[in-house]
């Protein structure tokens, strides 16, 4: 875990640049400085800077993307490298994505290549090569374009995705913090209600057992309250385990959905690559590593593997276990006499499917929402007022 240092440093020029770097210690946050070509003169731990990086430790991809675009045009314009990576601590918020750009600008005011510098700084790996292989032939701005515009896609495509399990998550803190406060509140204000009316209390049973559990849980008010949210949280931690990554990679929909959305960014990324020039075998061990299903990791590995051998990249994908759709996508890329053009095609169809299927997703989300609002509206009333209710009824 990195934690976040403001900082203040000497450039080898002589001036003076403040900022944050993000190491997991003091210690090396000085090396980070020293071997960016900095000499620190003052190191401080930022606990907001910290806290920040735990919810993204990565770069904001919203803020990268909009970085390698800008610099793309920049460089296509005719401007220096320099002068872009420059102007870009102007106009970046991600402090982690602003430190890395003030480190690959001095890295190359020092002498490094685009390839180094960026390697220096922290940039991803895949993202320097496709600088490197394009930098010798004047292409570098169209290399910063073309990633910019990969990362913008695949950052619109995740939070498609994402967007379809808001609701019910939102339903669900919604509807954990209301049981709280009914049994803490609600339940013991109703009850008081009630016993000042004089009336004759007749509970059901259900009800009886819902104020017994009520009184126990007032007895200890702070250790039921800790077990009542522990279970939750271990709740969420078994949501977010491989275990129920498992469960729900077999329900078809959501299999299909999770292994086309991933394919759809690995082969963006190797596509991209590979129109850079990369060795494929290369390329599919840089993609793979990135992979988030480990179905996804291991057929780009073994497809490295066998193109190392000697096999096309055609029969590597059919002996490697890709899924059908993929094996299809590139054979029909290998037939047409230009790969990257079919590659690029069967991308765009995987994000097209990825579309639907989180449309039909969010669809059955949206009936989700409905019937989870209405079981709400059904336990408050349950809890609040019919307790009222039947108390009245049952004494006419």
């Amino acid at each position: 875990m990195d934690f976040a240092y403001k900082y203040s440093a000497k450039s080898s020029r002589g001036h003076v640049i403040r900022g944050t770097a993000y190491a997991p210690n003091k210690a090396l946050a000085y090396s980070k400085l020293k071997k960016g070509g900095f000499l620190p003169l003052k190191v401080e731990f930022d606990l907001g800077g910290s806290l920040g990086g735990l919810f993204r430790p990565d770069f904001n991809k919203g803020e990268l993307s909009r970085f390698y675009t800008t610099l793309g045009r920049r460089l296509k314009n005719g401007k220096g490298i320099v002068d872009g990576l420059d102007a870009a601590t102007e106009y970046l918020t991600d402090q982690r994505l602003k430190q890395a750009v003030m480190m690959m600008r001095q890295a190359i005011l020092d002498g490094q290549d685009e390839y180094s510098a960026m390697t220096t700084a922290g940039f991803p790996r895949r993202d320097a090569l496709v600088v490197r292989s394009t930098s010798e032939t004047g292409k570098t701005g169209e290399s910063f374009l073309s990633l910019g515009d990969e990362i913008a896609r695949n950052e619109a495509l995740r939070r498609s995705v994402a967007s379809t399990f808001r609701m019910p998550l939102i339903m669900g803190v919604f509807m954990v913090l209301f049981i709280w406060a009914a049994v803490m509140f609600i339940a013991p204000a109703t009850l008081a209600f009630l016993k000042q009316t004089g009336l004759r209390l007749n509970f059901s049973p259900l009800i009886t057992a819902y104020f017994d559990f009520v009184h126990l849980f007032h007895k200890q008010s702070i250790v039921s309250s800790f077990l009542y949210f522990s279970f939750f949280g271990g709740l969420i931690y078994f949501v977010r385990s491989d275990s129920f990554k498992k469960m729900l990679d077999r329900i078809g929909t959501l299999r299909m959905l999770s292994i086309k959305s991933d394919h759809a960014a690995l082969w963006n990324s190797f596509c991209l690559l590979y129109d850079a020039a990369v060795p494929a075998k290369e390329a599919a061990v840089i993609v793979g590593d990135s992979a988030k299903r480990t179905d996804s990791r291991t057929a780009f590995l073994r497809m490295g593997k066998l193109v190392e051998s000697g096999r096309s990249l055609e029969e590597a994908t059919i002996a490697a276990g890709f899924p059908k759709f993929v094996v299809s996508g590139v054979s029909s890329a290998a037939s047409s006499g230009d790969m990257v053009a079919g590659l690029t095609d069967m991308v765009r169809n995987l994000e097209e499917d990825v579309r639907v299927l989180t449309g039909l997703l969010q669809e059955n989300a949206k009936i989700f929402s409905v019937l989870a609002m209405g079981g709400g509206v059904l336990l408050v009333f349950v809890f609040t007022y019919y307790p009222m209710l039947a108390s009245v009824m049952s004494n006419l």
